[in-house]
């Protein structure tokens, strides 16, 4: 289809300013900081910022599993038992292959977590 209303590159130069002003208008893609806000029983919420190292799913005892947010003991040990009966994990959402180890309790977690 030819657009015969304007003459010589004036459309592209338009539809180009055009594409530049929607690409700058966009947010950017930043890198966002490491914080998990838990929502407890009474409906309070805290934020837990993650300023330690990260902890290998893979290698990690279960005093450090214990130390993520929304891991206890007996989840901690069901991490352990699903890594010895099965193998290390190959990626950190595996981890919802762990029973009681829901996909809300895992997005609380994902940024403290890394699979090596």
């Amino acid at each position: 289809m030819k657009l015969t209303f304007m003459r010589g590159h004036s459309l592209h130069l338009i539809f180009s300013i055009c594409a530049g002003v929607f690409i700058l208008s966009m947010p950017s893609c930043t890198r966002q900081s490491r914080s998990v806000r838990i929502v407890n029983d009474h409906g309070n919420t805290r934020s837990l910022e993650n300023s330690g190292p990260l902890v290998n799913i893979n290698k990690a005892t279960l005093k450090e599993l214990e130390t993520l947010p929304a891991i206890g003991p007996g989840i901690a040990q069901r991490i352990v038992e699903h890594r010895e009966r099965y193998g290390w994990f190959r990626r950190a959402e595996h981890l919802i292959m762990v029973r009681g180890l829901s996909d809300r309790r895992f997005r609380e977690l994902r940024s403290f977590v890394v699979v090596e």
